[in-house]
């Protein structure tokens, strides 16, 4: 004995029909009554929010795992810019290409086991100069080299300056 079958499950042309006649029926109840459809709406939202919340939670951090290896860089980047008072709208603009020096300091520490970092050409709190967190001012280069080069400014800078005091 097979039971009673409604008509829109009868056929994928009846399906079809059927849901044709409720997004109408839907659509014209929106058009009649738009604040009374909102409200049952958010009504909705509230009802179910902390079961979509732990939903929207777990499907955030399924995620951020997934991804992690790709937001690393820019995490990092805008940890320390923030830190060092970088974080400016120029410095901001810039911020995929410098992704992209924090990238290949982890890809050549990876390969080589030394570790790499990248580094600020013009020192960000140099001692006679400041430089900016931008592309044209990085560069990548092994932890022991930016030690020994600490906040110093580069060689030829200042060699073809004369300072003329006045008396």
């Amino acid at each position: 004995m097979s039971g009673f079958v409604p008509w829109h499950k009868r056929s994928a042309e009846n399906a079809e029909a059927f849901k044709k006649t409720q997004r109408e029926a839907r659509a014209r109840r929106v058009a009649a009554e738009p604040e009374k459809v909102t409200e049952e709406r958010r009504r909705s939202r509230e009802k179910h929010k902390d079961k979509h919340l732990v939903y929207l939670k777990k499907w955030q951090k399924e995620w951020y795992e997934a991804n992690k290896k790709e937001l690393m860089p820019r995490r990092i980047a805008r940890v320390r810019a923030r830190e060092k008072g970088l974080d400016i709208p120029i410095a901001r603009m810039y911020l995929p290409q410098t992704e992209e020096f924090y990238r290949e300091a982890r890809r050549l520490t990876e390969e080589t086991g030394i570790p790499h970092v990248v580094d600020h050409y013009w020192p960000v709190n140099g001692r006679n100069s400041c430089g900016l967190h931008v592309p044209w001012n990085l560069r990548v280069i092994t932890s022991a080299e930016n030690s020994a080069k600490s906040d110093k400014e580069p060689e030829d800078t200042w060699s073809s300056i004369t300072i003329e005091q006045e008396i």
